[in-house]
C-alpha cells in the first residue's frame, strides 16, 4: 500500500470526493469517443445473494469490464490505475482505494475515491479491493453492469433475501464550450439543463449550437431505444427525457435562427 503522509486535498474538495484536474475537456472528449467503440459488457459474474424467484442474478465483473474498455481506451490514449492508500485519520490510518482515468498526451485525469472497512483481515481486504475497483470503475465509466451490489464477501452476506432494484438506464450529458469542444460532462440530466442556462450566453456561437443540438438529438434518439424491456414506470421516464431532449433542441435553434 502506499502511506499518505500529509492531507490529500483537491482545492476545496475532501478526499473522499470525485476530484479532477482543472482542465478536462482533451479528457472528456476521449472518454466520449472511447465509449462509443466499446465491446460488449459481458456479465460473467453470478450473484447467488440476490435472485428473481429460482434465477440467479448476474453481473459484470473487473475483468469483464476492463476487456470491454481496453481497445477502445487504448485507441484513445486513455489509462485506468487504482491505488490503495493508507490515509491518517483521527488517530488512526484509513484504507481508500482511488481509481483514477488518466488522458496522457494532455495528463488530464478524474478519480473516484472511496473508504473502505478496517476490519476482517487480508481476505476480506482483498475482497474489498476487488469490489471497490469494480464500483470505482462503473461509477466513472457511467456504465450500468448491473442492479445488485456484489460486494457481499466484504460483507458477510449469504443466502437469498433481496429482489434487485429496478434502475433506470444512465447516460452522460456534455456541455460543448464557445469553440464547439466539450467543456463539461454530468450524469444528471437537471444539472446538465443548468449548466447551459441562459441559452442566449452561447447561442450566438454556430459551433456550440451545432454540437449541442448534435448531442441533443442524440439523447433524444438514445431514451428512445433504452424503452425497450423496461416496466412502465422507466419506460415513462425515458419518454419524458426523449421529449425533454427534443424541445431543449428546438429552443436552441429558435434563438440561434
Amino acid at each position: 500500500m502506499e502511506h499518505e503522509s500529509k492531507q490529500m486535498t483537491y482545492g476545496q474538495m475532501s478526499l473522499f470526493d470525485l476530484v479532477e484536474s482543472a482542465s478536462g475537456a482533451k479528457l472528456h472528449a476521449a472518454m466520449i469517443s472511447a465509449r462509443s467503440n466499446f465491446d460488449p459488457l459481458a456479465k460473467s459474474g453470478v450473484n447467488s445473494y440476490f435472485k428473481s424467484g429460482n434465477k440467479e442474478h448476474r453481473f459484470s465483473t473487473l475483468k469483464d469490464i476492463e476487456d470491454a474498455i481496453l481497445g477502445a481506451y487504448t485507441d484513445q490514449s486513455l489509462s485506468v490505475r487504482h491505488q490503495v492508500l493508507a490515509v491518517p485519520m483521527n488517530g488512526q490510518l484509513l484504507n481508500v482505494l482511488r481509481t483514477t482515468i488518466e488522458h496522457a498526451p494532455s495528463g488530464e485525469f478524474i478519480s473516484s475515491i472511496i473508504a473502505m472497512e478496517n476490519a476482517g483481515g487480508p481476505q476480506n481486504t482483498g475482497s474489498q479491493i476487488t469490489y471497490y475497483r469494480r464500483y470505482n470503475l462503473i461509477s466513472l465509466l457511467n456504465l450500468e453492469s448491473d442492479d445488485e451490489d456484489d460486494g457481499n464477501a466484504a460483507q458477510g452476506n449469504k443466502g437469498d433475501k433481496a429482489v434487485p432494484k429496478t434502475k433506470t438506464p444512465s447516460r452522460s450529458y456534455e456541455v460543448f464550450g464557445l469553440d464547439g469542444k466539450v467543456d463539461k460532462t454530468f450524469t444528471d440530466w437537471n444539472s446538465f439543463t443548468k449548466a447551459i442556462q441562459p441559452i442566449d450566453k452561447f447561442s450566438h456561437s454556430e459551433a456550440w449550437v451545432t454540437e449541442q443540438c448534435k448531442m441533443l438529438k442524440e439523447v433524444s434518439a438514445w431514451a428512445k431505444s433504452q424503452t425497450k424491456d423496461q416496466d412502465d414506470k422507466v419506460a415513462a421516464l425515458l419518454g419524458k427525457l426523449s421529449d425533454a431532449a427534443g424541445k431543449l433542441k428546438t429552443e436552441i435553434e429558435g434563438q440561434n435562427a
